[in-house]
Protein backbone atom coordinates (compact mmCIF):
# COMPACT_ATOMS: atom_id res chain seq x y z
CA UNK A 1 0.00 0.00 0.00
CA UNK A 2 2.76 2.42 0.95
CA UNK A 3 4.69 1.83 -2.30
CA UNK A 4 1.62 2.43 -4.41
CA UNK A 5 0.86 5.62 -2.51
CA UNK A 6 4.45 6.84 -3.01
CA UNK A 7 4.29 6.03 -6.73
CA UNK A 8 1.01 7.93 -7.01
CA UNK A 9 2.56 10.96 -5.31
CA UNK A 10 5.55 10.92 -7.65
CA UNK A 11 3.25 10.57 -10.64
CA UNK A 12 1.10 13.54 -9.61
CA UNK A 13 4.21 15.59 -8.90
CA UNK A 14 5.58 14.69 -12.32
CA UNK A 15 2.30 15.72 -14.01
CA UNK A 16 2.24 19.02 -12.09
CA UNK A 17 5.84 19.77 -13.12
CA UNK A 18 5.02 18.99 -16.76
CA UNK A 19 1.96 21.27 -16.65
CA UNK A 20 4.03 24.10 -15.12
CA UNK A 21 6.73 23.67 -17.79
CA UNK A 22 4.10 23.74 -20.55
CA UNK A 23 2.54 26.91 -19.10
CA UNK A 24 5.97 28.59 -18.90
CA UNK A 25 6.73 27.61 -22.52
CA UNK A 26 3.37 28.99 -23.68
CA UNK A 27 3.99 32.27 -21.82
CA UNK A 28 7.46 32.59 -23.37
CA UNK A 29 6.08 31.87 -26.87
CA UNK A 30 3.34 34.48 -26.42
CA UNK A 31 5.83 37.08 -25.18
CA UNK A 32 8.22 36.42 -28.06
CA UNK A 33 5.32 36.60 -30.53
CA UNK A 34 4.18 39.94 -29.09
CA UNK A 35 7.71 41.31 -29.22
CA UNK A 36 8.03 40.20 -32.85
CA UNK A 37 4.73 41.87 -33.71
CA UNK A 38 5.82 45.10 -32.02
CA UNK A 39 9.17 44.95 -33.81
CA UNK A 40 7.53 44.38 -37.21
CA UNK A 41 5.09 47.22 -36.58
CA UNK A 42 7.98 49.48 -35.57
CA UNK A 43 9.88 48.50 -38.72
CA UNK A 44 6.88 49.25 -40.91
CA UNK A 45 6.29 52.65 -39.34
CA UNK A 46 10.00 53.43 -39.60
CA UNK A 47 10.04 52.47 -43.29
CA UNK A 48 6.94 54.58 -43.96
CA UNK A 49 8.46 57.58 -42.18
CA UNK A 50 11.66 57.07 -44.11
CA UNK A 51 9.77 56.86 -47.42
CA UNK A 52 7.85 60.05 -46.62
CA UNK A 53 11.12 61.75 -45.76
CA UNK A 54 12.70 60.55 -49.02
CA UNK A 55 9.67 61.75 -51.01
CA UNK A 56 9.93 65.18 -49.36
CA UNK A 57 13.63 65.30 -50.18
CA UNK A 58 12.88 64.37 -53.80
CA UNK A 59 10.22 67.11 -54.04
CA UNK A 60 12.71 69.60 -52.67
CA UNK A 61 15.22 68.51 -55.27
CA UNK A 62 12.63 68.94 -58.02
CA UNK A 63 11.85 72.47 -56.77
CA UNK A 64 15.54 73.35 -56.89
Amino acid sequence: MDEIHCWYLWFTLFIIIIIIIIIIIIIIIVLVWLLLLLYVQFLFTYIKLNQNYMIKKDKNKIKL
